[in-house]
């Protein structure tokens, strides 16, 4: 069995000052190539909705684990 893997992990600062790692996977924006998407994970905004839409529609349950508990709730 084959599981995705993240093609790497990239850092936000969230506006509570807490910093995270980001798993970059590709499919969770669809009109985002894998490298332009790291850029785009600066921003804490996008950082929630990225989160939130990839526990929707990823379909690889490993690669949720991947992505902190507690983005989104703060």
């Amino acid at each position: 069995m084959h599981y995705y893997r993240p093609s790497k992990f990239v850092y936000c600062h969230l506006k509570d000052g807490k910093v995270i790692w980001i798993p970059v996977a590709a499919g969770i924006y669809k009109h985002l190539r894998e490298t332009d998407l790291a850029g785009f994970l600066e921003d804490p905004a996008i950082v929630t909705d990225y989160t939130r839409r990839a526990l929707q529609i990823a379909p690889w349950t490993n690669i949720l684990r991947e992505f902190p508990a507690d983005v989104g709730n703060g």
